[in-house]
């Protein structure tokens, strides 16, 4: 179950822990950003995977459980903002208390990522908003890349709506803080990765109306410390986080690209 790993983080209550492991991911937006990840993913087959910017590695533990013949690697540089521990420690002690054995963990800076052509599949989600100059990341990943390997990442589009941020403003005081980095349309994104030799699969955003207002309601409690009030409404937040991409998309959502390296 996705997000289930999340029983075993020590830094959420008792309670939120019980709930992971009766219901799985207790984070609207990471649920959110599972959809576009299950819809850009399907049909592809990894054998190796970076995870580049996997915080507590929810989508690491995803991967590694979608694709058991694979091996999965999380990467990740920051300190966890709301906690002493730094991610990769969170995920390094995630890992044995699950016991897989085809995912591992490393600190790295993304800026300095030095692979050449050894993976298959590149995830980034959310992370390019928090590192200034991320255009030099996006020929890391490239390079990163095999021949015939994908890339797909998501980020905010800099045509995001953010009517939300007033209704919330611990939200915006967090996104002017931590979204340091270049914000693109998913349409520039893609054509960035162009310019670098990689070929479109998939150009959009995320913005059907019904997962947002359902994402909306989830953060708005979620940034307030409402997890009680969360966890009663959250089932049917999930319901309609999962159905509202069949609504259209109002294209001020997130980008969503999956690109591939020509062989």
């Amino acid at each position: 179950m996705f997000g289930r790993v999340q029983r075993f983080r020590l830094d959420l209550s008792r309670l939120q822990r019980s709930y992971a492991s009766l219901f799985g991911n207790l984070s609207p937006s990471a649920e959110c950003f599972r959809v576009q990840l299950d819809q850009c993913l399907s049909g592809l087959q990894p054998t190796r995977v970076l995870d580049a910017g996997c915080g507590k590695g929810t989508f690491s533990f995803y991967l590694a459980e979608r694709f058991p013949e694979a091996e999965v690697l999380g990467v990740d540089l920051c300190p966890d903002l709301h906690s002493l521990a730094r991610n990769v420690e969170v995920c390094r002690r995630i890992q044995r208390r699950v016991g897989l054995k085809n995912v591992r963990f490393e600190q790295l800076d993304l800026r300095q990522l030095d692979a050449h052509e050894e993976f298959d599949l590149i995830v980034s989600i959310h992370v390019l908003e928090h590192i200034e100059n991320n255009a030099e990341v996006l020929a890391r990943f490239v390079r990163a890349l095999r021949p015939g390997g994908h890339l797909h990442i998501q980020m905010p589009s800099k045509d995001h709506d953010h009517e939300f941020l007033p209704l919330c403003p611990e939200m915006a005081d967090w996104e002017e803080e931590e979204h340091i980095g270049q914000a693109y349309s998913a349409t520039e994104l893609a054509e960035i990765l162009e310019d670098y030799g990689m070929e479109r699969i998939a150009c959009k955003t995320d913005g059907g109306w019904l997962a947002k207002w359902a994402w909306k309601q989830g953060e708005f409690r979620r940034f307030r410390g409402q997890h009680m009030r969360l966890s009663l409404i959250w089932p049917f937040l999930k319901l309609l986080i999962h159905t509202g991409g069949r609504f259209q998309d109002d294209g001020r959502g997130n980008a969503v690209v999956l690109m591939r390296r020509p062989r």
